[in-house]
């Protein structure tokens, strides 16, 4: 399982970039924009909401779990917010069965 977990956090990095890198080349860095691109329609908003609901879940999830503010824990944090969920949630579940956390 070890290695499915760090397969599946290499493609949730991967898989999300190749629609956000060209996005990002089209539109800049434009914070405005991004979050009126993620609320644009009722179901891209259903997502975005749902994605956030799930992130706070992760971290509150991982806190517990480590049960310190650990360098891991804000690692993780930042996968999350840099990379995504699809990439931060394998990769603890890695961590965790390869004992490194």
């Amino acid at each position: 399982m070890k290695n499915l977990y760090l397969f599946l956090a290499v493609i949730g990095a991967v898989i999300p970039m190749t629609q956000l890198i060209p996005w990002i080349q089209s539109e800049g860095l434009n914070l405005a924009g991004s979050i009126t691109a993620l609320f644009a329609s009722l179901p891209a908003a259903g997502f975005t909401l749902d994605l956030l609901i799930t992130s706070l879940t992760f971290w509150l999830f991982i806190y517990v779990e480590i049960k310190t503010l650990s360098a891991k824990f804000i690692g993780l944090v930042l996968v999350n917010l840099l990379i995504g969920l699809s990439c931060a949630f394998p990769l603890f579940l890695y961590l965790r069965t390869a004992k490194d956390i």
